[in-house]
């Protein structure tokens, strides 16, 4: 492209210079860059093209114009409206060309006084595309926007040169008026402590758009910009037209600060220049506005370094009992240096803190009350002109020492350890002498212990609140008090519940005739939890699992009773009748004697009709009666009526037809009877042979069914007894599981009744 300059003498001579050749009243040439007939006298930036099949100059036209920034576009499409603008023609503000488009103007003018902020028109962007670019561009946008021209598909600088116009072409739609530059202190306000920020903003005044990329220069008095360190920051507004500056006072003493911000901002709108020379001949110039300075500007006040206090409320777990008075709080800055200490008074409140200057602290507990724990440092902020109370509890890890309580339940009678009794515990929550917490309970184990722990220490209240199987349960409780970090052993003990079992011995024959004397021992079912007599009776006969209990005798109405714990099955065996009665063999027994029960058994005697005697004599020597060795009576056939056999021990195998009647053993003079009914056949076997002698293994029988009138040497049976070889029994083995039998032992000797 070709620049003309112009030297203008007179006004004719200007007119003369600037009137095209003959003929050429519109240039049009073909091919870019080439204007073939002239080119512009005036250009600024551009180049001769065909776009749109169109070949004309595109781009702008000065300097010299009276427009704003000095240069301008022709205001008419391209290649048409007349001759190229030139400054001798005397431009003067006027209007837009007829039939133009004003929809968007004030957007386009925006977007060209923009481009000129920023320098394009003069110089291009620097980078990517050049002023002579830039100025085709922007011709090729103005007929678009002015006059609905196709845009050309370009690339290359010229491509993105008429990018980035559209781009701020895009932007100007929504600026309707001159930006506004505004500079504010976030928080409000005029004061500051030693630093502060501030928000620069551009935006469009009335609906508040925001201006984007503007670039504001920032200048400080008495302070600095964090980010320069310097008094001067250059920001630009992000996509909400905001730009921040953080800012600090130096010296940190106080004073003011002043803040200025500074910009030039775009103008939307465009302007028309028409020529008042040759008027009917030249072009009309478009031009936008120059971009305006704006200017704003804070007053502030710094006041320093800011300061707040600090002050400890210290809640404890157990505060009834031990309150947190005497608590010692250190408050430690950033430089590890002890700054204060707090202590804590009857209220649960600190002293306050002096002043401290704002920001982090630790906060650490040198002495925490009594029986307490150490709470764990904890961080906390100081808030400039706050007086902060920091709040200390259990859950910072200063809790009491707790306590345990150990029950041990026993037996009142045996001292034996309980398992199943239930405790109760209610803490005392305001020491008032009221259990009013949440009760807490154990149930004590097979060693008659339970435990509670982690309790807090204080007053409690114990309860037994449901007492073992088959034992009373105590009608009140006992207060107790526990210390931080005790072990409370309690004993406590229960009465068993004892029931009266009642037996009444009658003439079977006679139910109203009542038998007296008549001796029973009394057996319990084991396993049991209470002593048993240690002397024992020499013929009380041994069951298994059944242990002696007790002898008695019926009294004169015939009745015995006996005091037993509950829970318990009972049995009573008959030892010893009157003279004339057959003794019962049968183990009677109770059920398992249930609370407050009084079982009663009713028993009847029958009168004896025969007398079967046994007299054990050692072999070669009728005359030395065998001791202690133990038989068995059998009934044969048919067992007699009324009567109810005995219990069979498990290792007794009885002879095939036969059923035991009782099991007894010899007295010290070999001799042992049985009183039986009459009717019946009777047989005897040796269960157990004493001590050097053999067991005889021959069951011995009666030769008839005794009665009354049967011989004497038929109801008496005679038994050698041979001695072991070997000097010892071979039968001890089965002796060992007889001596626990249910038996009869009878020592007297009695004759036949008749």
């Amino acid at each position: 492209m070709r620049r003309w300059i112009l030297a203008t003498f007179v006004i004719a001579a200007s007119w003369i210079s600037t009137t095209p050749a003959s003929g050429a009243i519109r240039a049009h040439v073909d091919g870019l860059g080439t204007c073939t007939s002239a080119d512009p006298p005036y250009p600024f930036h551009g180049a001769c093209g065909t776009f749109n099949n169109q070949n004309t100059f595109y781009g702008s036209y000065g300097l010299g114009f009276p427009s704003p920034m000095g240069w301008g576009l022709c205001a008419h499409e391209a290649a048409r409206g007349g001759w190229y603008p030139a400054p001798g023609y005397n431009y003067a503000l006027g209007s837009a060309p007829n039939g133009i488009t004003n929809t968007n103007l004030s957007a386009l003018g925006w977007a060209i006084s923009e481009a000129q902020r920023l320098g394009w028109w003069a110089n291009g962007n620097g980078t990517t595309f050049g002023a002579d670019e830039v100025a085709v561009a922007g011709k090729l946008l103005y007929d678009n926007v002015a006059w609905g021209t196709s845009l050309p598909s370009l690339s290359g600088q010229l491509g993105r040169a008429l990018t980035a116009l559209r781009l701020l072409f895009t932007t100007g739609q929504s600026i309707t008026a001159t930006p506004n530059l505004k500079v504010t202190l976030d928080g409000g306000g005029s004061t500051i402590y030693t630093s502060g920020t501030l928000t620069v903003r551009v935006a469009v005044p009335g609906n508040s758009n925001p201006v984007a990329n503007q670039v504001v220069k920032v200048t400080l008095t008495g302070a600095v910009s964090d980010t320069s360190g310097t008094a001067i920051q250059w920001v630009a507004t992000d996509a909400n037209g905001n730009a921040s500056v953080n800012f600090s006072v130096p010296s940190q003493l106080p004073g003011p600060v002043e803040v200025s911000v500074s910009t030039s901002l775009a103008v939307p709108g465009m302007l028309f220049y028409n020529p008042t020379l040759f008027s009917s001949s030249a072009q009309t110039l478009a031009s936008a506005r120059n971009p305006v300075a704006a200017n704003d500007a804070l007053s502030l006040t710094a006041l320093g370094p800011p300061t707040g206090t600090l002050q400890v409320q210290k809640t404890v777990d157990d505060g009834v009992y031990y309150p947190a008075t005497g608590a010692v709080f250190q408050v430690i800055d950033a430089a590890n240096s002890v700054v204060d200490t707090l202590t804590v008074d009857a209220t649960g409140y600190s002293n306050k803190s002096i002043d401290l200057q704002f920001g982090e602290y630790t906060l650490r507990e040198l002495t925490p009350p009594t029986h307490y724990g150490t709470m764990s440092d904890k961080t906390v902020t100081v808030v400039a002109g706050v007086d902060s109370v920091i709040s200390v509890g259990p859950s910072d890890g200063d809790v009491i020492d707790r306590s345990i309580v150990t029950i041990q339940k026993t037996d009142s009678t045996t001292g034996l350890a309980l398992e199943g009794a239930t405790f109760t515990l209610v803490y005392d929550t305001l020491n008032s002498g009221a259990a009013d917490g949440t009760p807490l309970s154990c149930v004590t184990d097979s060693l008659g212990q339970c435990t509670l722990s982690g309790l807090l220490p204080g007053n409690y209240f114990v309860t037994e609140t449901a007492a073992p199987v088959n034992y009373l349960t105590p009608t009140s409780g006992t207060w107790v008090t526990l210390t931080p970090g005790d072990t409370a052993a309690l004993n406590y003990e229960n009465d068993p519940v004892m029931v009266t079992l009642t037996l009444r011995k009658f003439n079977a024959a006679q139910l109203g005739q009542a038998v007296p004397n008549t001796i029973y021992d009394l057996y319990v079912y084991g396993p049991v939890a209470f002593p048993l007599p240690t002397s024992i009776p020499a013929d009380a006969p041994s069951y298994p699992g059944l242990f002696f209990f007790q002898r008695g005798v019926t009294d004169a109405t015939g009745r015995l009773t006996f005091t037993v714990r509950a829970g318990y099955r009972w049995c009573v065996h008959e030892v010893w009748v009157p003279q004339d009665y057959i003794i019962d063999p049968a183990l009677h027994c109770t059920l398992t004697s249930p609370l407050q029960l009084v079982p009663r058994l009713a028993l009847a005697d029958h009168r004896s009709k025969i007398r079967l005697e046994l007299y054990k004599f050692a072999s070669g020597s009728t005359d030395q009666g065998v001791p202690n060795a133990y038989y068995a009576l059998y009934v044969r056939g048919r067992f007699p009526q009324g009567f109810t056999p005995a219990p069979v021990p498990s290792n007794l195998v009885v002879p095939s037809g036969m059923a035991l009647w009782a099991i007894a053993k010899t007295n010290r003079l070999g001799q042992l009877g049985f009183s039986v009914p009459s009717g019946h056949t009777w047989c005897v076997q040796e269960l157990s042979a004493p001590s050097d002698y053999l067991l005889d293994p021959v069951v011995h029988c009666t030769s008839e069914n005794l009665t009354q009138s049967s011989p004497t040497s038929v109801t008496h049976i005679a038994v050698a007894e041979v001695l072991a070889t070997t000097g010892g029994t071979w039968h001890l083995g089965l002796l060992g599981g007889l001596v626990v039998l249910l038996g009869l032992v009878t020592w007297a000797w009695s004759r036949r009744i008749n």
